[in-house]
């Protein structure tokens, strides 16, 4: 497989068009001006289709990889002293090193298919 920089790539990434955000509507939060706080658990989906540079067409071999994170969030002025907690964090949690590091594994457990599939094609 190719590394990060190579011009030569192994495969095409396709999304799966994944959703299952869950967003709440901080109605008390807004109008309390954040100091009601407003808490829920948070889930994010991602995925994607890999199909190897060589593939012919539909029907093709491919790789679906798919990740799915959950997550305690919370709205307001409260979230400003949480987030700086262990085990918390402020912003997106894709940014964040551990989702990283959720997605990364996704893909390894698809190792041996994607070396063979990248083998395959050369």
């Amino acid at each position: 497989m190719g590394a990060v920089g190579d011009t030569a790539a192994d495969f095409v990434a396709s999304s799966t068009g994944a959703y299952c955000h869950t967003a709440a509507i901080p109605a008390l939060t807004i109008l309390s001006l954040s100091v009601i706080p407003t808490i829920f658990t948070d889930t994010y989906c991602e995925g994607a289709v890999l199909y190897p540079l060589h593939a012919s067409g539909e029907g093709a071999d491919s790789i679906v990889v798919t990740t799915r994170t959950s997550g305690r969030v919370v709205m307001g002025w409260l979230a400003i002293p949480i987030g700086a907690l262990p085990g918390w964090t402020h912003g997106d949690v894709r940014t964040h090193s551990r989702y990283r590091a959720h997605v990364r594994l996704a893909f390894l457990v698809h190792r041996s298919r994607l070396e063979e599939l990248a083998a395959s094609g050369r």
